[in-house]
């Protein structure tokens, strides 16, 4: 069993057959994903994974395959979810809908009250 951290780095290529051998060849993956989906032409993110998930598939994309797994990389602000906390305790309180059914955010937290969202 991989540990987390370092199967995440293998994830852009390893879904896609690589270093599978013959395993679940034509079941769960075929030999002309690797030439059809990587590198792959973009990745959209949460700047919160950018060093712990993005700077390993990048790594090790390079060092494993000899090809960065995405040319660009999108960065976008944390979007709460509905009736938590956005992942860190505290920073939100749980989030109102109104009674037309949308979701009520107050402005200072719709721009991030810390200056990053």
């Amino acid at each position: 069993m991989l540990d987390t951290w370092f199967s995440s780095g293998l994830w852009p290529f390893s879904t896609l057959g690589w270093g599978n051998g013959e395993a679940l060849k034509g079941v769960k993956w075929f030999e002309s994903d690797m030439e059809e989906f990587y590198p792959n032409s973009l990745l959209i993110t949460g700047f919160d994974i950018l060093f712990f998930w993005v700077a390993r598939m990048l790594m090790m994309g390079e060092k494993l395959t000899g090809e960065l797994p995405w040319a660009p990389i999108y960065l976008h602000a944390l979007v709460p979810g509905i009736g938590t906390h956005g992942g860190r305790k505290g920073l939100f309180p749980k989030i109102p809908k109104g009674a037309n059914g949308f979701i009520r955010i107050p402005f200072w937290k719709a721009i991030g009250s810390e200056g990053r969202n």
